[in-house]
């Protein structure tokens, strides 16, 4: 929806520099720019208008008692609002969401339905209130540094807002740690950045800033593991599909309208996938006037047949962008800029693609299915791990995949970068996950300068067992809304907001995400079947090809796009300065494995842009044959 900045302290810089690191995020909201300042204070808020499109929604939101500045949307904003003494307009979620912080205070927040990260400053206590949603939809970071403190809802503001100090320096602030783990699997770890002041805040979390000290306390107001534990499954293993299947009807329907709700024009990003098609589907099942809107490889293999299936049944207008190397080229550099982390999913462009056309048709949301394989089960290496479990005695299959992986390890001294139980996350049930292999991680081992972690499912499996007819299989599965899905949403969140449209997740609401984390694994993997619940569901709305066949993702082609980038973009450019490497050691290293290359490519372009202060058209030059 928006953007947010602020700075909380004492000297706050020069209102004019503070907006003008704040403006740097004008793409995530173009329609409206203010700010508020006052002793030890300065916010900024970008507008995206989407739900009330009147002026009296604009930001920041301000009286005696507070100053509010949130990117999101409230969905459950109508109901919230009429529990208030002289409820606000029940058109507005800002106006509700100021209304509820100045009544409730914090205890609001487990109540809202939505996708959210905001700041609320009260000034009678003189506290700065920071808040993310339950699963990290939207984005929120913060930097202490000196006798300040600052947020923003992307990095690249709140290095410009550090900057502001004049003895802050990005390239000495790197965090060595998470340069590591790009190498070693191609993306930082969650709630790492990549610098070391700067902090991501973790999603269902609080932080509470005070302004005499700006000591800081933050608290948990969502657990996933104290979800699980509060009930036995929603649905056990035996019984019939018909009550969960439409249980989980109800849900999709009532999700699905919440997220429709909006003032300006909403489309749907449509994949051809299970996920997206269905979220499609229901929308148009429930009357919705949407466009869909489609990404495919020109001349190549896609799914574009599957959405045109979806299309045709609900009589949709669907929308295609084509992808080939030199659009993929051409926006390498924008979508990392945008992204402030070297590209992870190479399918990233696409989705910034697909966006700038939705952009071009007056669309300021789109509804995505991002969620969906993290709560029911639909990745490969869900069934992967099952299978692989029941090969070994649970008794003693910890420390047998230990023992195995870290005598496999020891061949190519990988064990020097990580513990025997840190090798846990690489035994033959997790090597799936990562896409990858042993000698590959050898490679990458090479240039690590220190250990990558790993998320702990310990808390998942305590909260599992007892409640679930296969503790493993669901701590495995719930664990990936941790990690895997926090790239997801990142990178949904950057893509689409650069073309300045909000990224709407249904699968991630509050009622969904109760009923998948109490549903017994049964109902979501049933032999090699991942999603076995919702391809069920599915069934009422979409065609059978569609739902039952193989996963697909969306096949990129980035392996031939890669091996086209002149070797000339890695000279005297960031690796070889960090890395001390010449750069023909550093082609040595790199292409003989398309991987490595991909990922060398990803650090070098965030490196020049991000760290070396290069414009994306100079690197987008350096990009070109």
């Amino acid at each position: 929806m928006c953007g947010i900045t602020g700075v909380l302290g004492s000297p706050v810089p020069d209102r004019e520099q503070v907006e003008k690191a704040a403006r740097l995020q004008d793409h995530r909201g173009p329609d409206f720019f203010n700010s508020a300042a006052g002793e030890g204070y300065c916010f900024c808020h970008n507008r995206l208008s989407v739900i009330d499109l009147s002026s009296r929604s604009n930001q920041p939101v301000e009286d005696k008692n507070g100053i509010l500045v949130f990117n999101g949307e409230i969905y459950n904003f109508k109901s919230l609002s009429a529990s208030l003494p002289g409820a606000p307009s029940s058109s507005s979620d800002t106006l509700t969401l100021f209304s509820l912080l100045e009544h409730e205070g914090p205890a609001i927040i487990p109540q809202l339905n939505g996708m959210f990260a905001f700041a609320w400053y009260d000034k009678r206590q003189r506290t700065l209130l920071l808040a993310r949603d339950r699963t990290g939809i939207k984005p929120l970071y913060y930097a202490s540094y000196g006798n300040r403190f600052f947020f923003s809802s992307e990095i690249k503001t709140l290095l410009a807002l550090l900057e502001t100090t004049a003895v802050y320096s990005r390239a000495d602030d790197l965090d060595p740690e998470y340069i590591a783990d790009i190498v070693a699997f191609g993306h930082g770890q969650q709630l790492r950045t990549p610098f070391r002041v700067i902090r991501e805040l973790p999603p269902g979390t609080t932080l509470t800033v005070r302004s005499a000290d700006l000591s800081t306390e933050a608290a948990t107001w969502f657990s996933i593991p104290d979800t699980i534990s509060l009930a036995t499954a929603s649905f056990p293993r035996q019984g019939t599909d018909a009550a969960p299947v439409a249980r989980l009807d109800t849900l999709l329907n009532d999700s699905v309208k919440l997220h429709l709700i909006a003032d300006a024009p909403i489309g749907i990003l449509c994949s051809g996938g299970i996920d997206s098609s269905l979220i499609t589907a229901i929308a148009a099942k429930n009357g919705a006037n949407v466009s869909i809107y489609h990404a495919t490889v020109k001349d190549g293999p896609g799914e574009l047949a599957y959405a045109k299936m979806v299309a045709d049944r609900y009589k949709l207008d669907l929308h295609t962008v084509y992808i080939d190397a030199p659009v993929w080229l051409e926006s390498l550099a924008d979508a990392v800029y945008h992204l402030d982390a070297p590209i992870y999913h190479p399918s990233d462009i696409s989705l910034y693609t697909v966006s700038r056309l939705a952009h071009e048709h007056g669309v300021k949301a789109l509804l995505c299915g991002e969620g969906a394989d993290e709560l029911f089960g639909g990745y490969g290496w869900h069934s992967l791990f099952a299978a692989t479990w029941k090969r070994h005695a649970q008794t003693s299959r910890l420390s047998r995949l230990i023992d195995t992986a870290y005598r496999a390890f020891k061949r190519f001294r990988f064990s020097d970068y990580f513990t025997r139980e840190e090798l846990l996350y690489y035994t033959d049930a997790y090597l799936p996950y990562s896409n990858s292999n042993v000698p590959l991680f050898a490679k990458r081992g090479a240039l690590l300068r220190g250990a990558a972690g790993k998320p702990s499912t310990d808390s998942l499996l305590a909260a599992y067992t007892g409640r679930d007819g296969f503790p493993e299989l669901a701590a495995f599965i719930t664990s990936n809304l941790y990690g895997h899905l926090s790239t997801l949403l990142q990178r949904n969140d950057r893509m689409c907001m650069k073309a300045s449209i909000e990224s709407r997740v249904p699968f991630l609401e509050n009622g969904l995400i109760d009923f998948a984390l109490r549903l017994d694994t049964s109902w979501k993997l049933r032999g090699r079947t991942g999603k076995y619940i919702l391809k069920k569901c599915a069934e009422t709305y979409l065609p059978k090809p569609v739902i039952y066949r193989k996963k697909a993702g969306f096949p990129v082609p980035w392996q031939s796009y890669t091996k086209q980038i002149p070797d000339t973009l890695f000279r005297n450019g960031f690796m070889s300065e960090y890395f001390h490497m010449s750069e023909n050691a550093l082609l040595q290293w790199a292409k003989p494995d398309v991987d490595l290359l991909y990922t060398a490519v990803a650090l070098e372009v965030w490196g020049r842009i991000v760290v070396g202060g290069q414009s994306v058209e100079q690197v987008k030059h350096l990009l070109r044959r």
